[in-house]
């Protein structure tokens, strides 16, 4: 059975994912504001989060999100075992495109909160728009 056809199914996948995320998310800022204090609860519970999202991603078949959720896995272990230290420094490298996306309240203060971590990323000669979702927010 494909379970991506049952809206149900599909609408419990998307509000677990953002609790899940929502998980990591905050998992990470402790980390960073915990720097070589790595707290071993803290990435135990961001594993636990993203091996529930790559769990039910492969159940799903969403091939994608369930990659991504094991790349995540494999950076939390090296928080784990010491290998990688959370210094709140995000460095991009290579490639042409970055996404970055937010969650607030309202339109406007995920939008808001975006940019602000876009202007936070030491990307070499990288550039951001600033353009993007002005249309909706001017209709809302």
């Amino acid at each position: 059975m494909d379970f991506r056809d049952d809206k149900e199914v599909m609408e419990t996948f998307i509000e677990e994912a953002g609790d899940r995320v929502s998980e990591i998310e905050s998992g990470l800022l402790d980390l960073e504001r915990s720097g070589l204090e790595v707290d071993p609860e803290v990435v135990h519970s961001a594993f636990r989060a993203a091996h529930s999202i790559k769990a039910t991603a492969n159940l799903l078949n969403f091939k994608h999100i369930g990659e991504l959720s094991h790349k995540m896995e494999n950076i939390l272990e090296m928080f784990r075992n010491q290998e990688l230290v959370p210094d709140g420094q995000v460095v991009a490298v290579g490639g042409r495109v970055l996404n970055v996306t937010a969650r607030g309240a309202s339109l406007g203060e995920a939008r808001k909160k975006a940019y602000a971590m876009a202007e936070a990323i030491n990307w070499p000669e990288g550039f951001y728009r600033s353009d993007i979702g002005w249309r909706a927010l001017d209709q809302g």
